[in-house]
């Protein structure tokens, strides 16, 4: 079975032309100004195009689904989650809905993983479809009947 990387690209550009334009409101800021700079201007602007250009790198990978498996445990990574590592006897059963995908631990809270574009929905489901299948675990889909 084949881990799951999923890079939603649109969230990647919004990024970058949020970034722009805060870079360009600070140049235009700098330029159109008709009285003498004061410094707190130059901070201002200065700390506005720092931050627009913080926007280009990838820092983060809010952008980024990633479900790797291994011997007998499976990682999590997940747009704005911490990194999550469930053991193969910890996890009861899988439970898909249209929004979430919730994953039920034998001794711990469920987690509740949120669904963000069709695209993500349907490799996700796909993906633990088959790892419920290879693992034996019980898969739910909240509005049909157990698989």
């Amino acid at each position: 079975m084949e881990n799951l990387v999923i890079v939603n690209k649109e969230q990647r550009i919004v990024k970058y032309i949020f970034g722009a334009a805060m870079i360009l409101y600070a140049i235009i800021s700098l330029i159109a100004q008709k009285e003498p700079l004061e410094s707190s201007d130059w901070v201002l602007s200065v700390m506005l195009a720092l931050l627009g250009a913080m926007m280009f790198f990838p820092a983060s990978d809010l952008e980024k689904t990633q479900i790797d498996i291994g011997k007998g445990y499976i990682d999590i990574k997940w747009p704005a989650k911490n990194k999550i590592r469930l053991t193969d006897s910890e996890v009861d059963r899988i439970t898909l809905s249209t929004n979430y995908v919730f994953i039920f631990r034998k001794e711990k809270k469920a987690l509740k993983l949120v669904l963000h574009g069709e695209k993500q929905k349907k490799e996700v489901f796909e993906f633990l479809t088959e790892y419920a299948r290879e693992k034996n675990l019980k898969l739910v889909n909240q509005d049909e009947k157990p698989l």
